[in-house]
């Protein structure tokens, strides 16, 4: 392990303040949100080894849903393909089972989002095979919440959408989400794909469960494609002979997302947005701003949205003193907050820290960053350093002041991957992925619980 200096950040604890009516009859009003500093005064302390934690896995762990809720750790596992299994730990390295009894037999969690007001899980339910049918996409519309990591109350993400045909089918795919005190937020975006199988199906072409992943082109004649699995071409037809318009039906046009909102007990109800006309959004967080949603990049200026009462967005654009082309997330960290940012035809982002916004300073992490959590305890996160970008390593700061630095194939053997993090409030928990052949599935991933330095 390395120790070194990183740029000084003076950092305290934000808490968020978002009051919504109860989603039970009539509209919900979120009000404006606002922040309170809360100072910091526990003494920093650093990560100086790794140890895996106690936890028998038999079945596939998610990286992605590896989340910090509130001093509980939490995790999902898939199970003999048909079964979630919820894990929780209260230090990282001790873990128990959980509560599962609101994911039913067939049903999949995807990810998770957790702080410290409670957690949203979203997936699908069912599907009979995993991986799922490539004919058959999952619906990322089941919705899990919980305030305490141990009770989950199950719903369901459904925005008004275009009516499906025959063979064009439409669903609404939940790509983000966050708890806050009196609620919790899901956006999402109106997905489509074109039933290949049944195409198949009627021009008699070898066997509906060959044909996978068909694609609509756009310019000039719309055609739909159908391909084996083995990526040949196993049909060209006209979209029309299938009642396919692509451009009536809208389906090259950038559509608007779904914005929902429930309360603690887990009703739902979708939003009416403004301001986000044509904005594909894949993350939300807290910002400097208020409730923040980020898109895919144009890598022109970084840009991204922010509402204080969760109907009305306002376009942020530009970030102060940054020669950056994107943003990708804003999380909370301490006193203020922490940015992912990145750059055109670059891999990776690099991480930047705001107390208010108007002032922007680099995090001290050296080299294009991966997967990042920060929490009370600190921030974690995966480099590949400038010198050598087949090298990765692993960081942790507590502070901004100090940090410990690990190398990823020395620590979790060779090819190790790191899958997921997540930061308590006096710990922290990676995921960490190694190929096994022998294995039924040969990505075995497990965890580790980073272990403070003595005081």
């Amino acid at each position: 392990m390395r120790m070194r200096a990183m740029r000084t950040l003076k950092l305290m604890l934000p808490a968020l303040a978002l009051l919504m009516a109860a989603c039970t009859g009539g509209a919900t009003e979120p009000t404006p949100t606002s922040t309170t500093a809360v100072e910091v005064t526990a003494p920093a302390k650093l990560v100086n080894e790794w140890v895996p934690a106690g936890l028998r896995s038999e079945g596939l762990l998610i990286g992605d849903t590896l989340i910090a809720v509130g001093e509980r750790f939490v995790i999902f596992e898939e199970v003999d393909g048909g079964q979630v299994a919820v894990w929780t730990s209260e230090d990282g390295r001790s873990w128990s089972s959980g509560d599962n009894s609101a994911f039913p037999p067939g049903a999949h969690v995807f990810w998770a989002r957790g702080n410290e007001h409670g957690a949203i899980a979203v997936g699908w339910s069912g599907q009979p095979s995993w991986p799922p049918h490539p004919e058959f996409p999952p619906v990322f519309d089941r919705v899990w919440i919980t305030t305490d990591g141990l009770e989950w109350t199950a719903g369901q993400f459904q925005p008004v959408l275009p009516p499906s045909t025959e063979y064009l089918k439409w669903y609404a795919e939940a790509t983000s989400g966050l708890a806050f005190d009196d609620g919790f937020l899901l956006v999402g975006q109106e997905r489509w794909f074109v039933d290949g199988a049944a195409i198949a199906e009627d021009i008699s072409v070898n066997g509906g469960d060959n044909v996978a992943f068909p694609s609509v082109a756009g310019g000039g004649d719309c055609t739909i494609e159908g391909l084996y699995r083995d990526g040949a071409t196993a049909f060209t037809v006209p979209c029309s002979d299938y009642g396919i318009d692509s451009e009536a039906d809208g389906l090259f046009t950038a559509r608007p997302p779904a914005v929902a909102v429930a309360n603690r007990q887990g009703s739902w109800q979708i939003l009416e947005t403004g301001g986000l006309e044509g904005v594909s959004i894949i993350d939300t967080g807290l910002g400097p701003d208020g409730v923040s949603v980020f898109s895919w990049p144009d890598f022109d200026v970084p840009r991204y949205w922010t509402s204080v009462d969760l109907s009305t967005w306002q376009t942020v654009e530009g970030i102060p003193g940054v020669e950056a082309d994107a943003v990708y997330s804003v999380q909370t960290w301490r006193d203020g907050w922490v940015a992912d940012i990145g750059y055109a035809n670059i891999e990776g982002g690099e991480l930047w820290w705001t107390r208010l916004g108007s002032t922007w300073e680099s995090a001290g992490i050296q080299g294009k960053h991966g997967a990042f959590a920060a929490g009370p305890f600190g921030l974690i996160t995966v480099t590949s350093p400038e010198d050598d970008s087949e090298e990765t390593e692993l960081w942790f700061t507590p502070d901004g002041v100090e940090s410990a630095v690990f190398n990823v194939a020395e620590l979790f053997g060779p090819g190790a991957v790191a899958d997921g993090f997540a930061v308590g409030a006096d710990s922290v928990v990676a995921v960490i992925s190694t190929f096994d052949e022998s294995a039924d599935y040969p990505w075995v991933a497990k965890i580790w619980a980073g272990v403070p330095a003595r005081e």
